[in-house]
């Protein structure tokens, strides 16, 4: 009878790292994920940036040639007009 007590026991000692041991490595895996998510995050925020940025940027060069072409003289391109002053 003891001998049957030891066996269930180890048995159950062996299911249980059975199973511990793949929850550990998804652990692992989700933290390892985590971490790509977060630099994916900070990379995603410094895009947006750039991107803003960049936005303004072309807004600032449409207004200005908004301003150019509306002083040049009808029918002269604003390279030519250029010129001219």
């Amino acid at each position: 009878m003891r001998t049957l007590q030891w066996l269930a026991a180890g048995l159950a000692v062996l299911a249980i790292a059975a199973l511990v041991f793949p929850l550990v490595l998804t652990q692992n895996r989700l933290r390892a994920t985590k971490n790509e998510l977060e630099q994916v995050r900070g990379g995603k925020i410094k895009l947006e940036s750039v991107i803003a940025s960049l936005k303004t940027e072309v807004d600032l060069a449409s207004k200005a040639r908004d301003e150019l072409e509306a002083k040049t003289i009808p029918g002269l391109r604003p390279e030519k007009a250029l010129k001219l002053h």
